[in-house]
């Protein structure tokens, strides 16, 4: 065989192992691969899924036609409320819903809130817990603004119980009146009165008792009226 054949055979022969080997390796590749990663959007696809096909757990009450006179309740607009995405406002707290006003809304009351709206409105239970847990998020949010404020104040009443009637005291009780004004967005409307109205008798009291501490003025002595000597 010529120099020449013999480099024709010998690339044939190596073309058919080469085209072997591209062969094995392209079966073997998937098994070998690594599987892709899960996004977190198929993660929070499959954490939909799962929670839409979980069974409805069953309300832990019955409610009765009486139970469901509790609802509303009151005039707080619940749907509204519990759409909010931001905080409620404390004033809010003097709504009422199931009889109460909002701030005064026990842990039971937020227990039972889910079943009334499930069995007494036909409420989707899924929606009727979540509403149940907003309002509860919601109210505890302002209670604590408002708790903070009442606070304040109980540190300002020991203040003003020790002022005397002194000029500065009387300055400062007006300081204090201003500031109160200031936290009216902190605190209820009925707090608001009620502390204004607590301020207000405590200033007029400090006025009473600075009047007490002026010397009265002597009459004033214009002289005799006629001339010395004169009848």
């Amino acid at each position: 065989m010529s120099g020449r054949a013999r480099w024709v055979a010998f690339a044939v022969v190596f073309g058919v192992l080469a085209a072997g080997l591209d062969s094995g390796a392209a079966q073997t590749a998937p098994r070998n691969a690594m599987p892709a990663t899960s996004t977190a959007e198929d993660n929070a696809a499959a954490d939909v899924g799962a929670a839409a096909a979980a069974p409805d757990e069953p309300p832990s009450k019955t409610f009765g036609p009486e139970d469901c006179k509790r609802l509303p309740g009151g005039n707080a607009p619940l749907n509204r409320l519990t759409r909010m995405v931001g905080a409620m406002a404390v004033k809010n707290l003097e709504l009422t819903y199931l009889g109460k006003p909002l701030h005064q809304l026990a842990e039971e009351d937020f227990a039972d809130l889910a079943g009334l709206l499930e069995q007494c409105k036909e409420v989707d239970s899924k929606l009727a817990a979540f509403q149940s847990r907003r309002l509860k998020a919601l109210i505890e949010d302002a209670k604590t603004t408002r708790a903070v404020s009442l606070e304040w104040f109980e540190d300002v009443r020991i203040e003003v119980l020790q002022m005397s009637g002194r000029s500065d005291d009387i300055r400062r009780l007006h300081d204090l009146m201003t500031e109160l004004n200031n936290r009216q967005f902190e605190m209820t409307p009925a707090d608001l009165r009620k502390y204004f109205a607590w301020l207000a008798e405590r200033r007029d009291a400090l006025y009473a008792e600075a009047a007490k501490r002026v010397a009265p003025a002597r009459p004033f002595d214009p002289g005799p009226t006629s001339p010395s000597g004169s009848n």
